[in-house]
C-alpha cells in the first residue's frame, strides 16, 4: 500500500479535505474499485464499531472538475471550484439533498469490530459519503460527509473527519440560517426578491420561513443542541448555484451567479 503523493493530491485526484483538514487517502492497485473506512476517533482511540456509513454516486469528472451525475443531476450545485474548502461545502450540500430528498445510498456498510466498513463494486466517477451519529455509552461520536474520485481498477482507505460530544451538552441553543448572494457588479440581485426556505430536523420536514432584505436574510430559531438540522431552498433563482454551509449551529445558504468573478469578492 502506498501513500499518494502530494502531486496527485495538488490536481485533486485522491486526496479531500473537510474544513481544511486533510483526509488521509491510501490507494492500491486491485481488480475491483473498493472504498475502506476506518473509523476510529483518533483523540481517545475509540473504535467506533457499529457506526453506518451511506455512498452515493454524485458526479463524473469533466475536464479539470465535475459535475453532478446519476440522483444529483439535477440539482443545482457547482463543482467549479474544487479548493478543499470547496470539496467540504460540496459534500455538506449533496448530504443535505441526500436526506432531505431521501435519495437512495448506492451501498450502506457498517463498521465492524475493528471500526472497518467497507464499499465495493465502485465504478468510476466522484462519491458523495456519509455516516450517522453512533452513541456510545454517554458520548455521540458524529462523521462528517466528504466526496472522493474514484479511478479505474484502484483501491482506497480513507480515515474519515469525526468529532465529539457529551450528554452535558445537550442544552438549548440558537440557530441561525443566513443567505449571501454573489453577484457580478453588473447583476445586483432583485431587492424585492425572496427566498422560501425549508427546515428539517432528523430528516423529516419541520417548518418554512422566508428569507428577504426586511429580516437581513436571516432566520433564528432555538431548539436542543446538536439536534441535526438541516435547511433547503426550495426554489433555486435562474441563473444561479447553491451551497449550504454549516458548523453546529450556523447555516448559510450561498447563490453564486453564472457570471460572478470570484475576484469581485472574497470569499465567504
Amino acid at each position: 500500500m502506498r501513500k499518494i503523493s502530494s502531486f496527485m493530491i495538488a490536481f485533486g485526484l485522491l486526496l479531500w479535505s473537510l474544513a481544511g483538514i486533510f483526509v488521509p487517502v491510501y490507494a492500491e492497485d486491485s481488480a475491483d474499485s473498493s472504498l475502506e473506512l476506518v473509523c476510529i476517533f483518533d483523540e481517545d482511540e475509540t473504535v467506533l464499531s457499529g457506526m453506518e456509513w451511506n455512498i452515493f454516486y454524485a458526479g463524473k469528472r469533466n475536464g479539470d472538475s465535475f459535475i453532478p451525475d446519476g440522483d444529483f443531476s439535477d440539482y443545482k450545485v457547482s463543482f467549479k471550484d474544487t479548493s478543499a474548502n470547496s470539496l467540504s461545502d460540496i459534500a455538506s450540500t449533496l448530504e443535505t439533498y441526500a436526506v432531505i430528498d431521501k435519495i437512495k445510498p448506492f451501498q450502506t456498510a457498517v463498521a465492524d469490530d475493528n471500526g472497518i466498513a467497507e464499499f465495493s463494486g465502485l465504478k468510476k466517477g466522484l462519491y458523495l459519503v456519509c455516516g450517522k451519529k453512533l452513541k456510545i455509552n454517554y458520548t455521540t461520536y458524529v462523521p462528517m460527509p466528504f466526496v472522493v474520485e474514484i479511478g479505474e481498477q484502484e483501491n482506497y482507505t480513507v480515515y474519515p473527519k469525526l468529532f465529539k460530544y457529551g450528554v452535558l451538552d445537550e442544552k438549548d441553543s440558537d440557530y441561525t440560517v443566513r443567505k449571501i448572494w454573489r453577484n457580478s457588479a453588473n447583476q445586483p440581485p432583485d431587492e424585492n426578491t425572496e427566498i422560501t426556505v425549508e427546515l428539517y430536523k432528523d430528516g423529516e420536514y419541520d417548518s418554512t420561513v422566508t428569507l428577504n432584505k426586511e429580516n437581513d436574510w436571516s432566520y433564528t430559531w432555538t431548539a436542543t443542541a446538536h439536534d441535526d438540522w438541516k435547511v433547503k431552498e426550495v426554489d433555486v433563482p435562474k441563473d444561479y448555484t447553491v451551497i449550504y454551509r454549516s458548523n453546529e449551529t450556523q447555516y448559510v445558504i450561498v447563490n453564486t451567479h453564472k457570471d460572478f468573478d470570484d475576484s469581485e469578492q472574497p470569499p465567504v
